[in-house]
């Protein structure tokens, strides 16, 4: 399936499969977002609806951009210093506000979580129909 095709693919009618992550792996690649990007895109490519939410360094608002049949909402990195009551702050609040909306959008039938934060918020803010998930890229 070309990049055009994903792209152009409609919404699956039974929901979305949303993954909370620690970024996308092409904004800053290495280390804990290579396993859920890939495995968003994994996803996507076998005709599952996908949204996928993380931080980036590189935006100063939420954003929404389709990638390779994903729909990644990113939300701008919290800038003090860490650790920080503030960046935990931020990170929880941006993640319930795009996790909220995408389950007012449409059913969210999986919720995949790769980092603490984020999926804890996210799983906050959905009721209890999703599944839940939560993975990690290396235990030690």
């Amino acid at each position: 399936m070309s990049s055009a095709q994903l792209t152009a693919r409609r919404v699956r009618p039974d929901g979305t499969v949303l993954i909370a992550a620690p970024g996308w792996h092409d904004d800053r690649p290495g280390g804990a977002s290579r396993l859920p990007t890939d495995f968003a895109r994994f996803l996507a490519a076998r005709g599952h609806d996908v949204t996928y939410l993380c931080p980036a360094d590189a935006v100063d608002r939420m954003t929404s951009e389709r990638i390779d049949g994903v729909d990644v909402r990113r939300y701008p990195a919290p800038a003090a210093p860490s650790p920080s009551l503030q960046n935990l702050r931020q990170h929880w609040q941006m993640t319930q506000e795009i996790a909220a909306g995408v389950a007012r959008a449409r059913p969210v039938r999986a919720l995949l979580g790769h980092t603490p934060i984020q999926y804890l918020a996210a799983s906050r803010a959905l009721d209890e129909g999703p599944r839940r998930c939560y993975f990690v890229h290396s235990p030690f």
